[in-house]
């Protein structure tokens, strides 16, 4: 694979990469307290494209997904007037017990267990609101606008992709017929 041909189709992996991660988002936007992620991209110089080059260093870099992350900003408090809906304002977790151990969370949408010991309790210097529940942290309009503008440079990418193909093909056939 030559190196123009490389370098858009891994802009192509990243934009696409790109999408899992707003579609996500934008598929949890009503998901009580959940934490949008975002992408960390580094540049990333395949040695192939290194030794291609006589060893020199590779100027040609394209993205690379190094690494989401979790954005644990907190998100707006909606009052849902349910009783055992109970929000946390700051930056404090319900502890919540699992068959595989204690879980942390911020969805405080509680219901009553079938036996006496599952209580809640207030968490020390975190202010609680009952009656309230914390929403997703995602803002639906950007995260739209933000898929719109991805797409857009997915199908860019593709259209010079598609370009750079039949700039190839033609220049094979000029070639040929000297």
């Amino acid at each position: 694979m030559d190196t123009t041909t490389s370098i858009l189709a891994s802009g192509l992996r990243a934009r696409a990469e790109s999408l899992d991660i707003v579609a996500n988002n934008l598929a949890n936007t009503g998901t009580p307290a959940f934490k949008s992620e975002l992408e960390r991209y580094a540049l990333y110089g395949s040695d192939e494209a290194a030794a291609a080059n006589g060893g020199l260093e590779f100027t040609g870099l394209s993205p690379d997904l190094r690494k989401s992350w979790i954005n644990f900003s907190q998100g707006l408090l909606e009052p849902t007037a349910r009783p055992l809906d109970v929000a946390l304002e700051g930056n404090a977790y319900f502890v919540t017990e699992s068959p595989d151990g204690n879980l942390l969370t911020r969805n405080g949408s509680f219901q009553i267990g079938t036996d006496e010991t599952n209580k809640l309790k207030r968490a020390a210097g975190v202010e609680v609101h009952q009656g309230w529940l914390e929403k997703s942290n995602i803002d639906p309009t950007t995260g739209s606008i933000q898929m719109v503008k991805i797409s857009r440079q997915f199908e860019m990418l593709q259209k010079a992709l598609q370009l750079h193909g039949e700039m190839g093909k033609r220049s094979t056939e000029e070639v040929g017929r000297v």
